[in-house]
């Protein structure tokens, strides 16, 4: 029993319960080694919540985690059982993607963001509203046996900075793709 709490500590973000950074990245290196052996692909989605700061500072640190905690739970039961979500840091989220490139992943995260849009997250007696903003970027975008983790994360990192700069509330898949801005 012990040793099962442990592993889940070790894991797990104690916040959220989803996987922690430490985690993903041991896993993302299986799944860097599997892609040099079979070419499997892959995408990465680095998602931010939009101006969480704000949030904090309106409603409270406590809205805040509830926040984190509620995003998460609502981003994991979308996702498929086989796909990797994990808390990159802060209020930024890391997706990695089996099987699926960019333009697969990116109707995923279309919807996530859609459903984010329409949600009012309600804590003690306040009603909290948000979007967040995504970058992705897939296996297929680099030689194979010249891909490195560093690389696929930093693009997907670019794109959601450009997805932040660009005005928030969306996604980049490309250096000239912006998707899934607010209609």
């Amino acid at each position: 029993v012990y040793e099962q709490k442990i592993e889940d500590l070790s894991i797990h973000d104690p916040l959220t319960g989803i996987y922690n950074r430490r985690y993903i990245f041991e896993r993302f290196e299986e799944i860097m080694a599997e892609f040099s052996r079979t070419g499997k692909i892959f995408s990465v989605t680095i998602l931010d919540i939009d101006f969480f700061k704000k949030i904090n500072d309106e409603f409270g640190h406590l809205a805040g985690d509830f926040i984190l905690k509620s995003f998460a739970a609502m981003i994991s039961v979308n996702l498929r059982p086989y796909d990797l979500f994990g808390r990159y840091g802060g209020e930024e989220f890391i997706i990695i993607s089996l099987n699926s490139t960019r333009e697969q992943t990116l109707g995923t995260i279309k919807r996530l963001l859609e459903m984010v849009r329409q949600k009012v997250f309600k804590f003690n007696n306040s009603e909290i509203r948000f979007t967040f903003s995504a970058g992705i970027s897939d296996s297929q975008e680099y030689p194979g046996n010249r891909l490195t983790s560093e690389m696929i994360i930093d693009t997907a990192d670019c794109r959601l900075y450009q997805a932040k700069g660009s005005g928030r509330n969306r996604i980049v898949v490309s250096v000239s793709s912006v998707d899934g801005e607010p209609k």
